[in-house]
């Protein structure tokens, strides 16, 4: 909403200290990973669960993390490419 509606700079800085353009960056980044940490821990329960029940949501996890990791990319890559300004934390964007 900043961006469309307010029409802040890329390296206005958030309350946080971070600029906007590295605000996206992390969120995005951060989300992929959580859904990361998601599938990590229903793994962890495979020997408590019945193997139906935990094929079927482990399943759904990897699609999840699929989507979430495309949808990371695709956004920090729209905007690498809109601006040129790398990820601040070193993380690998598509040029």
């Amino acid at each position: 909403m900043l961006l469309f509606f307010h029409r802040l700079n890329y390296d206005y800085k958030m309350k946080d200290g971070t600029t906007l353009l590295q605000h996206i960056y992390n969120t995005h980044f951060d989300g992929a990973s959580e859904v990361e940490e998601y599938v990590e821990t229903w793994d962890a329960l495979k020997d408590l669960l019945p193997e139906e029940a935990y094929t079927s949501v482990a399943a759904r996890l990897q699609r999840q993390l699929a989507n979430a990791n495309e949808w990371c990319d695709q956004i920090n890559t729209y905007f690498y490419r809109k601006t040129g300004i790398l990820d601040k934390l070193g993380r690998h964007i598509h040029p």
